[in-house]
């Protein structure tokens, strides 16, 4: 017995010298490989298999954040410079504030979390197919279902991307489940593409459903399209815009919860422009500039896209450092817009920050850029692959997000705050629903 001890304890030596080595030699030729070029600052240690992964918490934009400040330099804009229906909208907020209304008669407390995602989504599906909505409830409530299930899925798979050969097996089943999703998602947008070729309407304004069909059998079109292409469109279109229209609509109502001050200064501008009586519409807008700041500092603070994915199609060279063809790089926007060496009091929730004279109870809008031309605010991204509806989505934030401040005073747990923890993963949602009691302030029916 003593002498098996002695053999699984000189194995055990063995074995951790031997492991030791692999990661010395392995850290000295990858000196002497990347001599030539100025890699990327990194890590130092990196697991087999694994590599930095363990080093990741459950909020990635957070982990990445805490990586960059501790092993690299600022993820600062120059980072960024370098990788770089109005009537519907209007009936789809007076049927939220009406839903939010019966909560408050009734005295009960209203999810907003669910009510501004039902929102979003019926907003969007308008846009696609505006005719025929009414329609295909069912089916729009269907994809709408699949889209959701279809990225939780694929999120589960990219993690278990990264563990190399462990990626062919499907181990956790995730794959399967995502190809039978998918499978789904296409079964129920071909009736809906069905449907609209059978029945085409020659008279009348085209949605845009109808014209993607249009160009589809269209030989002489400019950009060639196929079933396939709009397909992927409808879904990307989905994908895109759902979730993240939901969310920033949640954490701006989250941050006027839990900043009295700032609630009731948004309140008195709207009022003082719109007046007491009436309910605030798309030509308000313009003369609201705090309500636009209120927007742009949630957009900041708690952008819904936290990450951007751009892959090298050549080798180049990013502030001195050498990054090859096919590199996936993840830009932080989470950090960028949290950056303390360009915003004062980065975390927090300042909206005056974006008033040229905000001591001046109003003032005009500062010029900090929303299209992604100044890298140091990037809620919709930058260059050539920006949000298209950066424009249309702020303008819907703006006013769903003044109506509910102009109708409704909000309670939440007997005058607690609203948690503002972030969800997991790469996603910037919140990380409980947002259910708080609505208290009416006015009744634009009335």
């Amino acid at each position: 017995m003593a002498v098996t001890n002695l053999d699984l304890t000189h194995y055990i030596f063995c074995l951790t010298i031997f492991i030791t080595s692999c990661f010395l030699f392995r850290a000295i030729f990858a000196r002497l490989a990347n001599s030539s070029s100025r890699q990327p600052p990194s890590p130092p240690i990196s697991l087999p298999v694994i590599g930095h992964i363990y080093l990741l918490g459950s909020s990635l934009p957070k982990s990445f954040q805490t990586l960059a400040r501790r092993y690299g330099p600022s993820c600062g804009s120059a980072w960024g410079r370098s990788l770089t229906s109005s009537g519907t909208s209007s009936r789809k907020r007076l049927r939220l504030v009406r839903s939010v209304l019966e909560c408050s008669g009734e005295g009960r407390s209203c999810d907003l979390t669910r009510e501004l995602t039902t929102l979003a989504n019926n907003i969007i599906f308008r846009m696609i197919m505006r005719k025929r909505y009414s329609k295909f409830v069912e089916e729009t409530r269907e994809v709408r279902r699949l889209t959701v299930e279809i990225l939780e899925l694929g999120a589960k798979l990219g993690v278990s991307e990264v563990f190399g050969p462990l990626k062919r097996y499907d181990l956790f089943g995730h794959g399967k489940r995502l190809t039978e999703s998918m499978r789904r998602f296409d079964s129920v947008l071909e009736k809906i593409l069905r449907d609209y070729e059978e029945n085409i309407d020659e008279g009348g304004e085209s949605d845009l459903l109808e014209m993607l069909l249009e160009s589809c059998g269209d030989g002489n079109a400019e950009v060639k399209m196929t079933r396939d292409h709009i397909k992927h469109f409808i879904f990307e279109m989905l994908a895109a815009s759902i979730d993240t229209m939901s969310a920033g609509l949640q954490w701006a109502m989250a941050n006027l919860i839990n900043h009295r001050a700032v609630f009731e200064k948004l309140r008195n501008e709207i009022e003082s422009v719109v007046g007491p009586a009436k309910l605030i519409g798309e030509p308000d807008i313009s003369n609201l500039p705090y309500l636009y700041a209120v927007t742009k500092e949630t957009l900041r603070l708690h952008t819904p896209t936290p990450l951007i994915f751009r892959e090298c199609n050549k080798d180049c060279n990013v502030m001195g450092y050498d990054v090859k063809a096919e590199t996936r790089l993840l830009m932080n926007v989470y950090a960028i817009m949290r950056d303390p060496d360009t915003w004062r009091d980065a975390d927090e929730f300042v909206p005056e920050r974006f008033l040229a004279n905000p001591g001046e109870g109003g003032g005009q809008l500062d010029q900090v850029e929303t299209r992604g031309r100044d890298f140091s605010y990037l809620p919709f991204g930058g260059g050539r692959r920006g949000c298209i509806g950066a424009s249309r989505a702020s303008m819907v934030m703006q006013v769903v997000v003044g109506a509910l401040a102009q109708c409704f005073d909000w309670e939440v747990n007997d005058g607690q705050k609203v948690d503002i923890n972030v969800g997991s993963g790469f996603s910037g949602a919140m990380a409980s629903p947002l259910v708080c009691r609505p208290i009416a302030h006015l009744d634009p029916f009335k």
